[in-house]
């Protein structure tokens, strides 16, 4: 619901930005954003709610939002998203970065075509190259805002939902990637053949402690198991009587295997400690 509610304010979002005439957005813009542009101007605390809310929609709208570069010089290389395909839609300079309003329309030729000279020496090689395949109209227009992922470039709920939810879906494969990459870990180690294997533990549930012990030999097989209740609410308890219910089961040539160091420091100074 909340991302639904991002996509609503999205198109309020939008309509800021692109100029859309309304009373409310003429009053809005009147008072907040003065020369500045929806997407760069600062929110001031004292603002009221409704703008407050508009404003949370920018991070929705600058994930598919680029400027479309027409005839009329507004479009800044350093400040506006104007390269479709390249992150955040802006390209990054060659060398330290610029400073000034250098316009898109310095690097277009007077045949409407990119003076890519000029786009190799302000840009590295790959995003020279990336710029030089968006398509310059052949005809004057006007500049103005593009919604990505629109076939006819428009701004819509539907597709501003479908943005935020694929960039939401790539994040999460990213955090799955970065799990499936941990290295792996084995979850029991064979004794050696001579030897068998007891491993202990507890759990805790309303209040009734739960101890386990159970025997495998080298090949995994499973020799003997052992349950018993307790009421007890000590982990460390619990460890303790697991540890003892493991000695009980009387199998000598064993190795006992649990995770807690109390319990196995107890053993290692005497099984009567464990009592």
């Amino acid at each position: 619901m909340v991302d639904v509610n991002q996509a609503l304010l999205g198109k309020w979002g939008w309509g800021l930005l692109t100029n859309r005439v309304s009373l409310c957005m003429q009053v809005s813009k009147s008072k907040y954003l003065g020369h500045e542009t929806f997407l760069n101007t600062p929110v001031p605390n004292c603002a009221s709610w409704t703008w407050k809310n508009f404003c949370k929609s920018r991070n929705l709208i600058q994930k598919g939002a680029y400027h479309f570069n027409g005839d009329e010089r507004s479009t800044i290389i350093w400040e506006h998203p104007w390269v479709p395909g390249v992150e955040d839609f802006k390209p990054i300079p060659k060398g330290s970065p610029c400073h000034g309003n250098f316009l898109v329309a310095d690097f277009i030729l007077a045949d409407s075509t990119w003076d890519y000279p000029k786009l190799v020496a302000t840009f590295n090689a790959q995003r020279a190259s990336d710029i030089a395949c968006v398509t310059l109209p052949s005809f004057p227009q006007r500049d103005s805002w593009i919604w990505s992922s629109s076939p006819n470039g428009k701004f819509s709920t539907k597709l501003a939902y479908l943005t935020d939810q694929k960039d939401c879906a790539i994040s999460f494969g990213q955090a799955v990637a970065s799990i499936s990459e941990c290295p792996a870990v084995a979850l029991w180690e064979h004794p050696p053949e001579d030897r068998c294997k007891i491993n202990f533990d507890n759990s805790i549930q309303k209040d009734v402690l739960t101890v386990a012990a159970i025997c495998l030999d080298s090949t995994g097989s499973v020799l003997g198991i052992e349950t018993k209740l307790h009421p007890h609410t000590s982990s460390v308890i619990g460890e303790c009587l697991a540890a003892k219910l493991a000695i009980s089961l009387k199998i000598s040539h064993l190795i006992l295997e649990g995770d807690s160091l109390v319990a196995i420091q107890s053993l290692m100074m005497g099984p009567d400690l464990c009592q």
